[in-house]
């Protein structure tokens, strides 16, 4: 059969992803039922990325080039894949903001921000933070040129130019990971007690982290999040020691090498460079996320 009957495999299952968002698009179903099929699109791409483009990347840059069944090599796959992952992106942005918030607020369900808070609302969440998030989060100042920092995959990083307004010293490059055991959403006592306002947890962090700072300023913020290659397969027959195997396994997830970083949008050109440079990651594995982080979230909100 000539490479033409073929149907390239990992562009297959973007076709098959593709098809699922199609679920969290179609106006007849129950709102609630279609923000959990965007939620499933993104843990879909999320372990897409991680394993099937993960194993393409290490192919090409162990100089593999050799040509599926579809006739492309490790490359033009990446290459094909990246364009299609960036249009689905941008599918999956343009449905949550368009269609599915507003549908989601006019049944009184809201993700608020800053400028959304009523004084009373702030003082509770200020209570809230200082209480439950302050004491575990913690700070770590990183340089390019410094020791490498291992930075965890999947979870929203905060990074926060801190300035000290005294003595004009160069800024210092600050990161807070927010932690996976944490619920993404704090729930916002409503002052008519009626439906269900929250605030994502790297919003709130946002808007107290200068408590971690109390001799310095907070110049600007920019969140990014990391996906790293987990096609890692554990030697079950050799290992003497299974559990030690994989305990090696699951530390050499933790280091591997960058598959992509979402940026998401508002940070500025310098914070893209320096988070780029920071994650080993080039251009071409940097998306530019028009809107929160993570949609995997919205399980909770479903």
């Amino acid at each position: 059969m000539k490479p033409a009957h073929y149907i390239n495999r990992e562009l297959a299952w973007l076709a098959f992803n593709e098809r699922v968002l199609e679920e969290a698009a179609r106006e007849s179903s129950p709102l609630l039922e279609r923000v959990k099929f965007l939620a499933i699109t993104a843990s879909n791409l999320d372990e897409f990325f991680m394993v099937r483009v993960g194993g393409l990347q290490a192919l090409m840059d162990g100089g593999h080039r050799a040509k599926d069944v579809s006739g492309l090599t490790p490359s033009q796959q990446l290459e094909q894949i990246r364009v299609r992952a960036n249009a689905f992106v941008s599918t999956q942005y343009t449905l949550l903001n368009n269609q599915l918030l507003p549908g989601l607020r006019a049944h009184s369900i809201r993700r608020l921000s800053a400028l959304d808070l009523t004084s009373p609302q702030r003082a509770y969440l200020e209570a809230h933070f200082m209480e439950y998030v302050f004491p575990i989060l913690s700070p770590v100042a990183v340089e390019l040129e410094g020791p490498p920092v291992m930075l965890p995959a999947l979870q929203i990083i905060l990074l926060c130019e801190v300035v000290d307004g005294t003595t004009g010293a160069t800024p210092r490059q600050v990161l807070l990971a927010m932690p996976s055991s944490f619920p993404r959403h704090v729930t916002v006592p409503q002052p008519d007690g009626t439906g269900h306002s929250y605030m994502n947890l790297e919003d709130l962090v946002s808007l107290f982290v200068q408590a971690y700072f109390p001799k310095e300023n907070v110049a600007s913020t920019a969140r990014f999040r990391i996906s790293r290659n987990s096609d890692i397969a554990v030697d079950d027959e050799s290992a003497l020691d299974l559990a030690e195997e994989m305990e090696s396994l699951l530390d050499k997830r933790n280091t591997s090498a960058t598959i992509r970083v979402e940026i998401e949008q508002g940070a500025s050109r310098e914070h893209t460079r320096f988070i780029q440079k920071l994650c080993g990651a080039t251009a071409a594995q940097t998306v530019n996320v028009p809107g929160e982080l993570d949609l995997r979230a919205y399980f909770s909100i479903a």
